[in-house]
């Protein structure tokens, strides 16, 4: 029998391994919803619909204020931290504090797991919130008068949560230490593919078939793994 201490050190290294072999699993799903994500892409390019246009505006203006301007580092902390706490909340955990600065913050919670660590990096708050918003003016029957303003801050805000997510990951971030590179960098990725074509499908180009793209993407990915798994048997 393992004394505690031994127990102490095998468990969290198998967790750890364990977690390895998953990220490892997880890159041929990047590859095929990569594909899919481009498909996608390559739909609303040939045919983007009278708004396409505000919406990449939307975009292409955080970004100049990305470039030229201060990174909105309290904005971006503090969208970060309450995402924490926002998924905390869905697993039915208590947030018991929460601090954001300049500097950095820190939420504490009853307890997480690793889509609560993880979850700042592939969900993007902001536009959710506008989303959130903008739904709330269709309750009053103002949706057609804002609706442009509301494309052009859903761009705005997912090109802020991109680009402050690459300058995140730039930098030692615990939450990704926590799981490890191979483990936590597939998740974001995927989970980002995700969540941007759902939000694509809510807002700009209602077009687009979502279960298809997760079907697509799946089958896509499961033809990446028969490779590779005929290539390793021979």
């Amino acid at each position: 029998a393992f004394s505690k201490g031994a127990k102490a050190d095998i468990i969290p290294a198998m967790k750890r391994f364990l977690k390895f072999i998953i990220g490892l699993a997880l890159l041929p799903a990047c590859y095929g919803y990569s594909l899919e994500f481009l498909r996608v892409i390559s739909a609303i390019y040939k045919n983007p619909g009278t708004y396409w246009g505000i919406f990449v505006g939307g975009g292409a203006t955080y970004l100049l204020f990305h470039i030229f301007l201060p990174k909105p580092l309290l904005l971006h902390i503090f969208g970060h931290e309450l995402t924490h706490a926002f998924f905390a909340k869905l697993f039915g955990w208590k947030v018991k504090s929460m601090k954001a600065s300049d500097s950095g913050g820190h939420v504490k919670l009853s307890g997480s797991n690793f889509i609560v660590t993880l979850a700042p990096y592939f969900f993007p708050l902001y536009s959710f919130i506008v989303l959130l918003v903008y739904m709330t003016t269709i309750l009053f029957g103002y949706d057609k008068g804002f609706y442009p303003y509301f494309l052009f801050l859903t761009g705005f805000t997912i090109s802020l949560h991109i680009l402050m997510i690459i300058e995140s990951l730039r930098t030692d971030q615990p939450d990704i230490k926590e799981g490890g590179l191979v483990f936590s960098v597939p998740l974001i990725y995927l989970g980002n593919l995700l969540v941007m074509v759902l939000l694509l499908r809510l807002t700009v180009f209602k077009g687009i078939n979502y279960y298809g793209f997760l079907k697509m993407g799946c089958l896509r990915s499961w033809e990446v793994w028969k490779a590779l798994y005929r290539a390793a048997v021979g």
